[in-house]
């Protein structure tokens, strides 16, 4: 007797293929960071200790003796004055609604 074959259908079968990524997660980033300081951290103490400074600094004093004369003049708001004191003084006759910003900042701030 002759057998009965039936055919088979063939199923193709496709599968996905997945990357496994790595991500880096925070601790890992911290991590690295913390031993980057570390490391300069013992860079600045090697290099630190290891160098040494020597100042040599000279004083003529025949440039001390000469001394300039010192201008005391100050300007505010266009206006020049002979010192900071007189300055103070004719902006405290001033009424303050009359004075500029930088005249009120500098009446206020003057000792």
């Amino acid at each position: 007797m002759a057998t009965k074959t039936t055919k088979k259908t063939t199923r193709k079968t496709t599968r996905k293929t997945t990357r496994k990524t790595t991500r880096k997660t925070e601790e890992s980033a911290s991590l690295s960071v913390m031993i980057l300081a570390i490391v300069g951290i013992v860079l600045l103490m090697y290099f630190g200790t290891s160098s040494s400074v020597t100042v040599d600094v000279e004083v003529n004093e025949s440039e001390i003796s000469n001394t300039d004369i010192i201008d005391e003049t100050i300007t505010i708001s266009g206006t020049t004055y002979e010192n900071q004191e007189a300055a103070y003084q004719r902006l405290s006759l001033m009424p303050q609604t009359m004075m500029s910003n930088e005249e009120r900042e500098f009446y206020f701030t003057y000792k």
